[in-house]
């Protein structure tokens, strides 16, 4: 999407499946490119995997959100060139092992013994009462665990679909991606 201002770029990869842990998946990677070149706002971009992408351009089930962002100042075009275009290339380029490891890892990684001590945990990592109680109960219903990493972050994208504006909708969904990148932390 472009104008004579601003510029928006979604791109998304399905024809490359990453398998999920336990049987989960396939995954997806895209990514969204976006500037300003009156400065409305930063140059910015975001990678990210995820499960669906409908016609209206509304990412399902994202997860693994990074996000890079460059102010309108005199170095930002250097920056571009140092930091931008090779992230993106070696995402593109990249192997999904990385990935996967990831993902393995978020599924093992515990979150509380019980339904209760993983609604606990999420609460203290700043998520409402209503995505976690949500999010853990569609894990059930999904037939996943919710006590792990995984299994919240996956019931918490798919309570996010429920959520009316995208804005608030996209914040959930990069907090359920803070949670698996806290897990992957954890156990690397």
């Amino acid at each position: 999407y472009a104008s004579d201002r601003d510029v928006f770029l979604f791109l998304v990869d399905p024809d490359h499946e990453i398998e999920g842990p336990n049987g989960d998946g396939p995954l997806y990677r895209g990514f969204m490119v976006w500037n300003s070149e009156v400065g409305k706002t930063t140059f910015g971009l975001m990678t990210f995997l995820y499960q669906f992408v409908c016609d209206n351009r509304i990412i399902w089930g994202a997860s693994e959100v990074s996000q890079l962002l460059i102010r309108h100042t005199s170095g930002g075009p250097a920056r571009f060139a140092e930091q931008a275009m090779p992230a993106l290339t070696a995402y593109s380029e990249g192997s999904v092992k990385g990935i996967e490891e990831g993902m393995k890892a978020a599924a093992q990684h515990q979150i509380g013994k019980t339904r209760e001590d993983a609604y606990t945990y999420l609460i203290e990592q700043g998520f409402t009462q209503t995505a976690a109680k949500l999010g853990l109960s569609l894990a059930e219903q999904d037939g996943r665990d919710p006590t792990t990493a995984w299994g919240a972050a996956w019931g918490i994208t798919a309570y996010a679909r429920a959520i009316e504006h995208t804005d608030d909708r996209v914040l959930v969904e990069r907090q359920a991606g803070q949670l698996l990148e806290k897990a992957r932390m954890v156990v690397a």
